[in-house]
Formats: C-alpha cells, sequence, structure tokens
C-alpha cells in the first residue's frame, strides 16, 4: 500500500470522526465547535497533503481535552474520575502526534505511544462498568466496555498510526537539478527521468520521454516532438493563499477543499507554466468558494431576521 493510499485511508477516517461530532453535537460552547472542527481540519489536511495543518488540528484537540481535564478536577468523583483522567489520556497521546510530524525518524514508535494512551484512555473511561462485571450485569458490563476500547482504536489509534507512516514514507523533496553538468554539459541516458520537461540550459543526448538521440542545442525531438527546454519553476509564497483557502473552506465547503489541494500543490509543479497554471486555479476555487459562501451567508442572516 503507498503512502498516498495510507494518508487517504487517514483523511476519511478523521473525515468519519468529524461527521459523528457533528451529528451528535449542540455546538452550544466553543469547545463543543472545536470537538467537531479539530478532526475536520485534520480530515481535510491528510486530503490535501498538509502535515503542518494535521499538527495544528492535533494542537486543537490536545488543548480542548487538556483544558476539559483542569476543568473538570474540582468536581472529580468516584463515577467521573475515569472519565476525567481519560481527557487529559487523549491530551497526552494528540501531544505525540504533533511530535511525531516533526520527528520523520522516529514518527512510527510515536504513533504507537500515542495508540497505547487512547486505547488505554478508551478502558479507564469504563470504569463505571467494572462494577456492573462484578456485581450485578456482566454481559452488559463487558459490552460497554469493548465498545468504549473500539471507539478508541478505530477511531483515535489506527488514524493516528496511519499518518505516522505517511509521514515516514513522504517523499524527500527532490533538487531541480536533473543530473549533474560537467563542463557545462549533462548527460541523460533514456529513462532516467519520468517528467518530460527540463531545465533551462542543460544539454541532453537523449529524449527523457522517447529515448531518441538528440542534436545539439535541441529545442524539440526530432522523433517525438517533445519540449525540452522549459523555465522552472519558482518558490511561491503560498501563506497568503492558503488563508484565503481556509477562509473559503468555513464559507463553502468544497470549493475550499479544491482550493486547499490546488495551492498545497503550487511549489510541487515541475515548470513555471504548470505553476502559474496551478495558481490560477487556486484562485479561481477561492473566488468562486468566497462568493457563494458569502451568499449563502447573507441568506442565512437575512432569514434570521
Amino acid at each position: 500500500m503507498d503512502s498516498k493510499t495510507i494518508r487517504y485511508l487517514a483523511g476519511f477516517a478523521f473525515a468519519y470522526k468529524a461527521l459523528l461530532s457533528f451529528s451528535t453535537n449542540t455546538f452550544e460552547t466553543f469547545i463543543g465547535i472545536l470537538v467537531w472542527v479539530a478532526p475536520l481540519l485534520m480530515a481535510i489536511a491528510l486530503f490535501a497533503d498538509i502535515p503542518y495543518l494535521v499538527a495544528a488540528g492535533a494542537g486543537i484537540t490536545s488543548l480542548r481535552n487538556l483544558y476539559s481535564f483542569i476543568r473538570s478536577l474540582p468536581y472529580v468523583g468516584s463515577d467521573t474520575a475515569g472519565l476525567v483522567l481519560n481527557n487529559l489520556l487523549i491530551a497526552l497521546a494528540y501531544g505525540f502526534i504533533i511530535l511525531l510530524v516533526f520527528n520523520r525518524k522516529n514518527a512510527v514508535k510515536l504513533s504507537w505511544v500515542a495508540a497505547v494512551f487512547f486505547v488505554l484512555g478508551g478502558i479507564i473511561s469504563s470504569s463505571s462498568y467494572w462494577k456492573d462485571i462484578i456485581s450485578s450485569d456482566f454481559r452488559d458490563g463487558v459490552r460497554q466496555i469493548l465498545i468504549s476500547v473500539q471507539s478508541a482504536f478505530f477511531y483515535n489509534a489506527i488514524p493516528s498510526i496511519l499518518i505516522a507512516f505517511v509521514v515516514q514514507n513522504a517523499p524527500e523533496k527532490q533538487s531541480n537539478k536533473v543530473a549533474s553538468t560537467v563542463k557545462g554539459t549533462s548527460t541523460i541516458t533514456p529513462g532516467s527521468l519520468n517528467n518530460s520537461v527540463v531545465s533551462s540550459g542543460v544539454h541532453m543526448d537523449y529524449c527523457p520521454k522517447c529515448g531518441a538521440s538528440l542534436p545539439p542545442a535541441a529545442m524539440h525531438c526530432p522523433q517525438c516532438g517533445n519540449a525540452l527546454v522549459s523555465d522552472p519553476p519558482i518558490q511561491y509564497s503560498t501563506g497568503g493563499m492558503l488563508a484565503w483557502s481556509i477562509v473559503t473552506l468555513l464559507l463553502c465547503t468544497i470549493p475550499g477543499i479544491v482550493a486547499l489541494v490546488k495551492t498545497n500543490g503550487i511549489n510541487k509543479c515541475t515548470t513555471r507554466a504548470e505553476q502559474e497554471k496551478m495558481i490560477s486555479s487556486a484562485k479561481t476555487w477561492n473566488i468562486v468558494g468566497t462568493v457563494l459562501g458569502g451568499l449563502l451567508l447573507l441568506a442565512t442572516l437575512a432569514n434570521m431576521g
């Protein structure tokens, strides 16, 4: 299974978690809103391949559970101690997810630590059912404990391990150089390149697409017509575009997701033309999402009035 498939599986896991939170949440408090927003943010980050946004979603979840733990301390009782401690364990587990995003070498090990905290939290949060096993209803007690552990395992532990594999198996950033240059000339053998366009000023002996022999200073392959010279892409600052895409996402979900994906792909293009096309596409989706979202917001405010 390749890294992209694993990343999508993790994204769907957090999207499903966000959907469950949305269907059961009343959204009466800011904390209640974060319960839904954090897994949604992590799902979008995984679909769009933005690791730092995964860390941001994990950070929101960690802080939310830490806040719930601290706030619940004065009211801890025998029946609520397990739930309160579970908040602390989940906060710590998501803290390890943040660490693994920035620690590629030990990502899988850190994810297993997070998984242990998640499962342990599931066991402890169901502590009230242990009394049922001992005193009254053994079958119902076991069932409730298994449901709690299963929820912690499938909704938290497994996605965290998938994120770790995504981080650890992510390809290294490649240099823009397509071959080593000796005395101003670079020799490229057939099949040595996956892309069909290379940077200006690099001479090739063979066409990277069909493998035909090339004359000196050729602009196109005489056999297949493949373009051999193109301007290299530039390092584009995507901070503003990313912020716009997140706002678009909040206003109108589908265009916002597409805009995030396009924005994330800007600096992954191999040519300047591809990069400019990607920038234009990201702007278009942001404009569409902002306009539609603005109209929906105005319509909602009008109905409320």
